[in-house]
């Protein structure tokens, strides 16, 4: 008879049974539009659930592409009058009880652009079949210290825009508007900025993020993993210390959100058929992020042993089959390593062999 257990000791993080949810294998759906080829932004939408909408990168038109959770193409919306340049990434939320896009012309990798361009779309409905979209408002924006690349675009349940630049060095610059009024020029301010710490150079770039539906928490991602903080009144959330989440491995990962239960992240990658991957979030409050918050500065990968512990009774058979045993039971633990990458966790397997 064997009996064992997972006894998880965790240095700067604690995390609860539910936090196991991370290992778990994530759903995948792939999209029937095959003119989505390089998913670059996903949201859902705020007027049905269960829809999602997502956009090409650079290279397709000013497209809006809705599905469901089976991956059913629901039809194209098109901005009217609108050349895109680099859409890099969206995001959906409702601001005084109306349901919007946000759409980010945000791309640029030569740092060349004078300005970048936002576009608030009033949400359409995904059911209608696509059709073009007629009335947004286009915000141009600046930044206080020249052009940067930019991949992420987040937006506050009051409309605050935030726009999360992209470097090699790992240097995340995080600049500001507050919530528009109208169409026009813009100028944002830059207020802080976070570091992506990792050997692997694909964990040193942002390439989406979002802010979930009740404002309570913020994801980035990079092309391997997804970083949640808890959302700071003062707006200052980069300087708290993040959650790291390995996705599932994608081919180029570059656009992810939260489900309107921020229960689940949900992210898109590039190629044909699109595949769209959730990956489940443990039942955290939005204020108890904290609870499962991990540095990601200096920390190691995650230790990972495994211990018998040997009743007096147990046969010979038994005592000589216990180093395979061992060798087995540290297997299993690596394959909820990529979970604790980064947390400086310790893992310890234990069994009794009777």
């Amino acid at each position: 008879m064997i009996l064992f257990g997972v006894l998880a000791v965790v240095t700067g993080a604690c995390f609860g049974d539910a936090d196991l949810d991370f290992a778990r294998q994530s759903r995948l759906w792939l999209l029937q539009n095959e003119r989505i080829t390089e998913s670059s932004g996903v949201a859902p939408s705020n007027r049905v659930d269960g829809v999602y909408w997502t956009h090409n990168d650079s290279g397709d038109g000013p497209n809006l592409f809705a599905f469901d959770e089976t991956g059913k193409d629901l039809g194209v919306y098109t901005l009217a009058g609108v050349v895109a340049l680099d859409w890099e990434d969206m995001s959906s939320a409702v601001v005084g009880g109306k349901q919007y896009l946000y759409v980010g012309d945000i791309g640029d990798n030569l740092g060349r652009r004078s300005d970048v361009v936002v576009y608030r779309i009033p949400e359409p409905d995904p059911r209608a079949g696509g059709g073009k979209i007629e009335r947004f408002d286009t915000y141009r924006l600046t930044y206080p210290d020249g052009p940067h690349n930019c991949e992420t675009l987040l937006v506050t349940p009051s409309g605050g825009i935030q726009l999360v630049t992209k470097s090699r060095d790992g240097v995340c610059g995080v600049y500001a508007l507050p919530a528009p009024a109208s169409s026009g020029a813009y100028e944002l301010k830059r207020v802080g900025e976070f570091r992506l710490v990792s050997e692997d150079p694909f964990d040193r770039v942002a390439t989406a993020g979002d802010i979930s539906p009740d404002g309570g928490r913020v994801v980035i991602r990079t092309y391997r993993r997804a970083l949640i903080w808890t959302w700071e009144p003062s707006g200052n959330w980069f300087e708290m210390k993040p959650a790291v989440v390995s996705l599932p491995k994608e081919r180029q990962g570059e656009a992810i959100c939260f489900d309107r239960a921020a229960k689940r992240l949900v992210s898109t990658s590039e190629g044909r058929p699109c595949a769209v991957s959730v990956t489940p979030l443990p039942n955290v409050s939005a204020n108890g992020a904290d609870a499962y918050s991990a540095s990601l500065g200096g920390t190691s990968a995650p230790r990972l042993s495994a211990r018998l512990r040997m009743s007096p009774t147990a046969s010979s058979s038994v005592r000589r089959g216990s180093s395979f045993f061992a060798s087995s039971v540290s297997s299993s633990a690596r394959a909820v390593s990529d979970f604790l990458a980064h947390t400086g966790s310790r893992v310890v397997l234990t069994a009794t062999l009777r």
